[in-house]
């Protein structure tokens, strides 16, 4: 059908802009601070970002908190910049596809994480990716991991309090988001298995626990600003807990630390992708 002339054919195309515009309005969303998207990594097939916007939170625990350790001392932390980062950990296919070889214990669950990597082997993994995507990964800081892991949430874990330290009862907030010593059968599972925090991230707390990027340390006392960690040290921090792990241990302030040599085949990772 041909579109008529005159006011009638004017008012036809602005009622179309108009649809169109309100079209594309409704579906633009808005980034706010402590605010998620989702992004796929143009070019890179089987692994999915979340966009985790800046903010500040509490990182460490009360002293009240059950399980608590010493090195978890509580302080305000503010994350200046928006960062992108995967929303489960790197499986066994997606490590294959980039190394050739599959090092994890349970290597017939090819979506389950790769584990039996160190803190090392991982950056051979990230320089490797890099060049092979033209793109640029790392490791999220101690603080971007906790500050996702929490989801604006205060809690033991992102869905509510611990209320278990052993393996012999159901911690019923933890077996809804994670894999650990009750539920998961000694045994990694397969991402994405459980739940996911406000944030759209799965399997921060159990499944296996992961590297982060800095060496071991105390915290600083007071507030800070985008922390990555001491200059140097002999252990690298690791974060989550894993399928063999108490309740305690996988809680969102929980720290452990291994040489960066370290290989367990309940510790993994997950990357920061830089656009």
């Amino acid at each position: 059908m041909k579109m008529g002339s005159g006011w009638s054919g004017r008012r036809l195309v602005g009622m179309l802009a108009g649809l169109v515009l309100f079209l594309g309005l409704s579906t633009c969303k808005v980034i706010e601070e402590g605010d998620v998207g989702d992004a796929q990594v143009p070019g890179l097939t089987g692994m999915n970002f979340v966009l985790v916007t800046h903010g500040t939170f509490q990182m460490g625990s009360p002293p009240e908190e059950v399980g608590r350790l010493t090195d978890e001392t509580q302080h305000a932390v503010t994350i200046t910049n928006d960062f992108y980062l995967q929303d489960a950990e790197v499986t066994q296919e997606q490590w294959q596809k980039t190394m050739g070889n599959n090092p994890s214990t349970n290597s017939s669950c090819a979506q389950c994480p790769v584990t039996n990597v160190s803190w090392n082997d991982v950056q051979t993994f990230i320089a490797a990716l890099s060049a092979d995507e033209g793109k640029t990964f790392r490791l999220p800081t101690e603080a971007e991991w906790e500050y996702a892991a929490r989801a604006g949430s205060g809690t033991a874990f992102s869905n509510g309090d611990i209320s278990e330290q052993t393996c012999e009862f159901v911690d019923n907030d933890l077996d809804a988001i994670g894999w650990y010593c009750f539920n998961s059968t000694n045994v990694s599972h397969a991402v994405q298995g459980k739940i996911d925090n406000d944030f759209s991230m799965y399997d921060m707390n159990g499944n296996v626990a992961e590297w982060v990027q800095d060496w071991y340390g105390d915290y600083d006392a007071g507030p800070d600003t985008d922390p990555s960690g001491p200059a140097t040290g002999s252990n690298r921090v690791v974060r989550g807990g894993g399928f063999k792990s108490l309740p305690p241990l996988c809680r969102s302030a929980a720290r452990a630390s291994f040489s960066p040599s370290y290989q367990g085949n309940d510790l993994g990772f997950r990357l920061v992708w830089e656009p």
